[in-house]
């Protein structure tokens, strides 16, 4: 049984265990319009974001760096209902052909 990481998978690789159909699970609200509408708490959330950000030099920071100030906090401002971010998700999956496991930095 071959064992792959996610972090050294490819398409063509994965092509060779599985046929990959992708396809919505659920219909959000959010994803029906162009625009989404921020409470007052949301808009000074993402105005602070904001503030801390422009004075940053993005570009210069590694990349755990980069999710701890930039994408975590954007993301948590999308936490709604079931959905909800998490950092560093182990993750596992044995099939007959193969194994497959990895971490998910941002899910």
């Amino acid at each position: 049984m071959e064992k792959l990481t996610l972090s050294s998978r490819s398409k063509s690789l994965l092509k060779r265990f599985i046929s990959l159909t992708e396809q919505d699970s659920n219909t959000y609200e959010w994803l029906k319009t162009d625009e989404v509408l921020l409470n007052d708490l949301e808009q000074q959330q993402l105005q602070y974001l904001k503030s801390r950000l422009l004075v940053e030099h993005m570009h210069l920071m590694n990349e755990a760096t980069l999710w701890s100030r930039a994408i975590y906090p954007l993301l948590s401002l999308a936490e709604q209902g079931n959905i909800r971010t998490w950092a560093g998700v182990p993750l596992y999956a044995c099939y007959a052909h193969f194994e497959i496991e990895g971490i998910a930095d941002g899910v």
